[in-house]
């Protein structure tokens, strides 16, 4: 809404986490980064310059040129449907493994 301090707090949380995500996209060079909860859904444009600058500052050029950066759209539905995508997988590999089995 304004405040120059929690904008402040918004931009330096920005960085830290393209600080941490800057040695992620070196280590594991991803070509999309979704990142999730509810402050970067309310806040993603206060939090996106500053991920973003630090971002190009921390990783290799090339892996951060070819890199999308996405804000999750779930937001509290994502761990339920986790947890279903998990379920579902582990019981779709024990019916292929069935399957070529027989």
């Amino acid at each position: 809404m304004g405040d120059e301090t929690s904008r402040q707090i918004l931009a330096f949380a920005g960085a830290h986490i393209g600080i941490a995500l800057g040695d992620l996209v070196n280590l594991l060079n991803p070509s999309l980064v979704i990142l999730g909860g509810e402050v970067t859904r309310k806040a993603k444009d206060l939090l996106t310059d500053a991920l973003a600058k630090t971002l190009q500052r921390r990783a290799l050029r090339a892996s951060w040129r070819s890199l999308e950066i996405h804000y999750a759209q779930l937001a509290e539905k994502a761990i339920p449907l986790g947890g279903v995508a998990l379920v579902t997988e582990e019981r779709m590999q024990k019916y292929f493994l069935q399957t070529i089995q027989r």
